[in-house]
């Protein structure tokens, strides 16, 4: 029962760690989803509409499926 969960759960997340360096350009998106993003290095401007999030190690940005965003 647990594993059929936990399958159904893999075909909807994906996992992606990146690990680039400053400087990088990542164009402002949008997802079929959430997107939760979770700084574990270095300092960021975590854009989201047209608000601008100074983000730090530990932060967690979480945007839902209608907000355009960018780091």
């Amino acid at each position: 029962m647990i594993s059929d969960y936990l399958a159904q759960i893999d075909e909807h997340v994906n996992f992606l760690h990146a690990t680039r360096k400053p400087p990088f350009n990542v164009h402002f998106h949008l997802h079929q989803g959430c997107e939760i993003f979770f700084l574990i290095r270095g300092d960021v401007n975590y854009i989201v509409e047209k608000t601008v999030y100074p983000i730090q190690y530990g932060d967690l940005i979480i945007t839902n499926e209608h907000e355009i965003h960018k780091p």
